[in-house]
């Protein structure tokens, strides 16, 4: 345990080049942005994106559009915008961006294995000093369908736990863990796609795990007949995957 715990914290340190320049990030400069970039991962679509992401938002099909974030996909790539908030204007100038912060989260865990849109590319606009808004650019999943309609399918609740276990294992703890909030491949792979309420505490406590969980219980209720005996085998499977060195693999049940 104290092994993987140091694992973990060391990839944590890790991530953080993700906000520096070295021979696999750099930043680049279109207009008033500043971007963090992974080299050589951007496309000459994406290279659109960076120059004018208002525009594309604009001309693209929009998948969530709120008072603080907007979401537009298309070819491939997944724009989110976090807007202005003028409730956080002081609070920003001693805080990373929401950008930057998803796209140091989303490098930490494709360190740790666990699935996630890659992260291509964030920065932030400024006006005054004042930070004004800033932006999130990564790989579409695809195709892919939202767990939400999946539940009670044994199988995909499956995924679902492998996937949550692994987070866990590697100390992550995810305040919306909902099923919307994750998404299956072609292959019925689980991959997390909101990393805003995701935190690194490199060790979870039992209340935290607990924590964790019942929004997703409660949610997955809300969208399908999901019953006491599902929520044992998600546990079952849960605690398989915690155990295994592999959270990944499929998994086995255990012998009468």
């Amino acid at each position: 345990m104290l092994r993987s715990e140091k694992r973990a914290r060391s990839l944590e340190k890790d991530s953080w080049r993700s906000l520096q320049r070295n021979s696999e990030f750099s930043v680049e400069n279109h207009g008033p942005l500043a971007w963090h970039v992974r080299a050589g991962r951007i496309s000459e679509a994406a290279q659109k994106i960076l120059a004018a992401p208002d525009r594309f938002l604009e001309q693209t099909t929009l998948l969530k559009r709120g008072s603080g974030t907007t979401i537009g996909g298309g070819g491939g790539l997944v724009l989110k915008r976090y807007n202005f908030r003028s409730d956080r204007v002081l609070k920003d100038l001693f805080r990373h961006s929401k950008g930057l912060k998803a796209y140091r989260k989303a490098y930490h865990l494709e360190l740790a294995g666990i699935p996630t849109a890659a992260a291509l590319a964030a920065a932030e606009e400024r006006h005054f000093g004042l930070r004004w808004r800033s932006f999130f650019l990564m790989t579409e999943i695809a195709p892919a369908q939202n767990l939400r309609w999946c539940v009670p399918d044994r199988a995909k609740l499956e995924a679902a736990a492998r996937l949550i276990a692994h987070l866990h294992r590697e100390g992550f703890s995810h305040a919306d863990l909902k099923p919307d909030n994750i998404l299956l491949d072609a292959e019925e792979r689980a991959f997390i796609v909101d990393v805003d309420a995701l935190c690194f505490v490199g060790r979870l406590s039992a209340q935290q795990v607990e924590a964790d969980l019942e929004p997703f219980f409660r949610a997955a209720s809300e969208f399908g007949d999901f019953l006491r005996a599902h929520r044992k085998e998600f546990f079952d499977r849960y605690e398989a995957a915690r155990a295994c060195s592999n959270p990944s693999a499929p998994y086995i049940a255990p012998k009468d």
